[in-house]
Protein backbone atom coordinates (compact mmCIF):
# COMPACT_ATOMS: atom_id res chain seq x y z
CA UNK A 1 0.00 0.00 0.00
CA UNK A 2 1.46 3.36 -1.03
CA UNK A 3 1.60 6.49 1.12
CA UNK A 4 -1.16 8.05 -0.97
CA UNK A 5 -3.42 5.05 -0.41
CA UNK A 6 -2.82 5.21 3.33
CA UNK A 7 -3.75 8.89 3.55
CA UNK A 8 -6.91 8.46 1.45
CA UNK A 9 -8.08 5.48 3.48
CA UNK A 10 -11.09 6.21 5.72
CA UNK A 11 -10.06 6.24 9.37
CA UNK A 12 -12.04 6.27 12.60
CA UNK A 13 -11.03 9.00 15.07
CA UNK A 14 -10.28 7.36 18.41
CA UNK A 15 -8.67 8.23 21.71
CA UNK A 16 -6.81 5.21 22.99
CA UNK A 17 -3.51 4.57 24.65
CA UNK A 18 -1.14 2.29 22.82
CA UNK A 19 2.41 1.03 23.08
CA UNK A 20 5.08 0.74 20.42
CA UNK A 21 8.02 -1.57 21.01
CA UNK A 22 11.33 -0.34 19.64
CA UNK A 23 13.36 -3.45 20.25
CA UNK A 24 12.53 -4.40 23.83
CA UNK A 25 11.80 -0.80 24.83
CA UNK A 26 8.11 0.11 25.29
CA UNK A 27 7.22 3.53 23.91
CA UNK A 28 3.79 4.90 24.95
CA UNK A 29 1.67 6.73 22.41
CA UNK A 30 -1.82 8.09 21.84
CA UNK A 31 -3.83 6.51 19.04
CA UNK A 32 -5.52 9.33 17.12
CA UNK A 33 -7.04 7.49 14.14
CA UNK A 34 -7.33 3.91 12.99
CA UNK A 35 -8.34 1.91 9.92
CA UNK A 36 -8.06 -1.74 9.00
CA UNK A 37 -4.63 -1.11 7.48
CA UNK A 38 -3.13 1.88 9.23
CA UNK A 39 -2.82 3.69 12.55
CA UNK A 40 -2.10 7.35 13.28
CA UNK A 41 -0.46 7.97 16.65
CA UNK A 42 0.92 10.91 18.58
CA UNK A 43 4.25 10.20 20.24
CA UNK A 44 7.10 12.22 21.73
CA UNK A 45 9.68 9.71 20.46
CA UNK A 46 11.14 10.12 16.97
CA UNK A 47 11.14 7.19 14.53
CA UNK A 48 12.69 6.97 11.06
CA UNK A 49 10.46 6.26 8.08
CA UNK A 50 10.60 2.56 7.29
CA UNK A 51 11.17 1.36 10.86
CA UNK A 52 9.13 -1.73 11.74
CA UNK A 53 7.91 -2.21 15.31
CA UNK A 54 5.46 -4.18 17.39
CA UNK A 55 2.30 -2.32 18.38
CA UNK A 56 -0.22 -3.09 21.11
CA UNK A 57 -3.42 -1.43 22.34
CA UNK A 58 -6.55 -2.46 24.21
CA UNK A 59 -9.56 -2.09 21.90
CA UNK A 60 -12.05 -3.68 24.29
CA UNK A 61 -11.68 -4.57 27.98
CA UNK A 62 -9.03 -7.32 28.10
CA UNK A 63 -9.05 -7.55 24.27
CA UNK A 64 -5.72 -6.45 22.83
CA UNK A 65 -4.73 -5.65 19.29
CA UNK A 66 -1.20 -6.92 18.61
CA UNK A 67 0.42 -6.31 15.25
CA UNK A 68 3.56 -5.17 13.47
CA UNK A 69 3.61 -1.69 11.96
CA UNK A 70 5.88 0.20 9.58
CA UNK A 71 6.47 3.94 9.93
CA UNK A 72 5.31 5.58 6.68
CA UNK A 73 5.02 9.29 7.45
CA UNK A 74 6.20 11.54 10.29
CA UNK A 75 4.86 15.07 10.84
CA UNK A 76 5.87 16.80 14.06
CA UNK A 77 4.66 14.48 16.84
CA UNK A 78 2.30 12.48 14.61
CA UNK A 79 3.33 9.18 13.11
CA UNK A 80 1.35 7.38 10.40
CA UNK A 81 2.00 3.65 10.43
CA UNK A 82 0.98 0.88 8.05
CA UNK A 83 -0.06 -2.45 9.58
CA UNK A 84 2.30 -4.95 7.93
CA UNK A 85 1.63 -8.07 9.99
CA UNK A 86 -1.51 -9.06 11.90
CA UNK A 87 -3.14 -12.41 12.64
CA UNK A 88 -6.77 -13.30 11.96
CA UNK A 89 -7.81 -12.65 15.57
CA UNK A 90 -6.32 -9.18 15.47
CA UNK A 91 -7.87 -8.42 12.08
CA UNK A 92 -11.31 -9.47 13.29
CA UNK A 93 -10.92 -7.48 16.51
CA UNK A 94 -9.90 -4.36 14.59
CA UNK A 95 -12.79 -4.75 12.16
CA UNK A 96 -15.28 -5.16 15.01
CA UNK A 97 -13.93 -2.05 16.72
CA UNK A 98 -14.24 0.01 13.55
CA UNK A 99 -17.77 -1.20 12.84
CA UNK A 100 -19.12 -0.31 16.26
CA UNK A 101 -20.55 3.13 17.00
CA UNK A 102 -18.23 4.65 19.59
CA UNK A 103 -19.75 8.10 19.67
CA UNK A 104 -22.13 7.01 22.43
CA UNK A 105 -19.78 4.64 24.24
CA UNK A 106 -19.11 5.77 27.82
CA UNK A 107 -15.53 6.26 28.88
CA UNK A 108 -14.14 3.19 30.63
CA UNK A 109 -11.20 2.69 32.93
CA UNK A 110 -8.77 2.17 30.05
CA UNK A 111 -9.46 5.64 28.67
CA UNK A 112 -9.49 7.63 31.90
CA UNK A 113 -6.19 9.43 32.01
CA UNK A 114 -6.51 11.31 35.28
CA UNK A 115 -8.23 10.76 38.57
CA UNK A 116 -9.08 13.43 41.06
CA UNK A 117 -12.53 14.96 41.42
CA UNK A 118 -11.54 18.61 41.81
CA UNK A 119 -9.37 18.89 38.71
CA UNK A 120 -11.61 16.63 36.64
CA UNK A 121 -14.82 18.54 37.40
CA UNK A 122 -13.43 21.72 35.84
CA UNK A 123 -14.40 22.58 32.25
CA UNK A 124 -11.38 21.58 30.19
CA UNK A 125 -10.49 22.40 26.61
CA UNK A 126 -9.01 19.57 24.53
CA UNK A 127 -5.87 20.86 22.83
CA UNK A 128 -2.97 19.47 20.83
CA UNK A 129 0.27 21.38 21.20
CA UNK A 130 3.66 21.10 22.77
CA UNK A 131 4.81 22.56 26.06
CA UNK A 132 7.89 22.44 28.25
CA UNK A 133 8.28 21.57 31.91
CA UNK A 134 11.40 22.66 33.78
CA UNK A 135 12.67 20.21 36.38
CA UNK A 136 15.32 22.39 37.93
CA UNK A 137 17.21 23.80 34.94
CA UNK A 138 16.41 20.78 32.75
CA UNK A 139 13.75 21.34 30.06
CA UNK A 140 11.37 18.39 29.65
CA UNK A 141 9.18 18.44 26.51
CA UNK A 142 5.58 17.31 26.80
CA UNK A 143 2.33 17.15 24.83
CA UNK A 144 -0.65 19.05 26.25
CA UNK A 145 -3.91 17.07 26.19
CA UNK A 146 -6.30 19.54 27.76
CA UNK A 147 -6.30 22.84 29.57
CA UNK A 148 -8.45 24.77 32.06
CA UNK A 149 -7.93 27.93 34.08
CA UNK A 150 -6.54 25.93 36.97
CA UNK A 151 -5.28 22.64 35.56
CA UNK A 152 -3.32 21.09 32.70
CA UNK A 153 -3.23 17.49 31.52
CA UNK A 154 -0.09 16.46 29.67
CA UNK A 155 1.51 13.39 28.17
CA UNK A 156 5.16 12.95 29.08
CA UNK A 157 7.60 10.06 29.07
CA UNK A 158 9.45 11.47 32.09
CA UNK A 159 8.30 10.35 35.55
CA UNK A 160 7.41 12.95 38.19
CA UNK A 161 6.39 12.37 41.80
CA UNK A 162 3.03 13.66 43.02
CA UNK A 163 3.57 17.00 44.75
CA UNK A 164 6.54 18.13 42.65
CA UNK A 165 6.36 21.80 41.64
CA UNK A 166 7.85 22.91 38.33
CA UNK A 167 7.88 25.79 35.89
CA UNK A 168 5.74 25.30 32.80
CA UNK A 169 5.77 27.09 29.46
CA UNK A 170 3.70 26.84 26.27
CA UNK A 171 2.74 29.06 23.34
CA UNK A 172 -1.02 29.69 23.37
CA UNK A 173 -0.95 32.21 20.51
CA UNK A 174 1.84 33.02 18.05
CA UNK A 175 4.50 34.78 20.09
CA UNK A 176 2.33 34.69 23.24
CA UNK A 177 3.72 32.38 25.90
CA UNK A 178 1.99 31.08 29.00
CA UNK A 179 4.44 30.87 31.91
CA UNK A 180 3.34 29.47 35.25
CA UNK A 181 4.23 27.13 38.09
CA UNK A 182 2.44 23.79 38.28
CA UNK A 183 2.13 21.06 40.89
CA UNK A 184 1.87 17.40 39.93
CA UNK A 185 -1.43 16.14 41.34
CA UNK A 186 -2.10 12.84 39.57
CA UNK A 187 -0.05 10.44 37.47
CA UNK A 188 -1.56 7.65 35.36
CA UNK A 189 0.84 5.83 33.06
CA UNK A 190 2.36 8.61 30.92
CA UNK A 191 -0.34 11.18 31.67
CA UNK A 192 0.20 13.83 34.31
CA UNK A 193 -2.54 16.00 35.80
CA UNK A 194 -1.13 19.29 37.07
CA UNK A 195 -2.62 22.14 39.09
CA UNK A 196 -1.57 25.70 38.27
CA UNK A 197 -0.26 27.02 41.60
CA UNK A 198 1.36 30.28 40.53
CA UNK A 199 0.54 32.52 37.56
CA UNK A 200 0.71 36.27 37.01
CA UNK A 201 -2.17 38.44 35.74
CA UNK A 202 -0.82 38.45 32.17
CA UNK A 203 -0.71 34.67 32.09
CA UNK A 204 -4.16 34.35 33.66
CA UNK A 205 -5.67 36.73 31.10
CA UNK A 206 -3.90 34.92 28.25
CA UNK A 207 -5.22 31.56 29.42
CA UNK A 208 -8.75 32.94 29.84
CA UNK A 209 -8.67 34.46 26.35
CA UNK A 210 -7.56 31.15 24.87
CA UNK A 211 -10.37 29.26 26.62
CA UNK A 212 -12.99 31.85 25.63
CA UNK A 213 -11.92 31.74 21.98
CA UNK A 214 -12.07 27.96 21.99
CA UNK A 215 -15.62 27.88 23.39
CA UNK A 216 -16.68 30.65 20.99
CA UNK A 217 -15.45 28.58 18.05
CA UNK A 218 -17.37 25.54 19.30
CA UNK A 219 -20.54 27.61 19.57
CA UNK A 220 -19.80 29.34 16.26
CA UNK A 221 -20.06 32.79 17.85
CA UNK A 222 -17.53 35.54 18.45
CA UNK A 223 -16.12 36.01 21.94
CA UNK A 224 -17.45 39.05 23.83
Amino acid sequence: MSGKDLRSEPRVPVKLRGTLYSGDTPVPCLVEKMSENSILVMCTREFPVGQIMDFKCELFPEKFLNCKVEVRHVIDDFVLMKIVEIDETGRNLCQLYLEEDYSDRPANGTNKFVSGKNLRSEPRVPVRFRGTLYSGDTPVPCLIENLSQNGILIMCTREFPVGQIMDFKCELFPGKLLNCKVEVRHVTDDFVGMKIVEIDETGRNLCQLYLEEHYAERLNVSPH
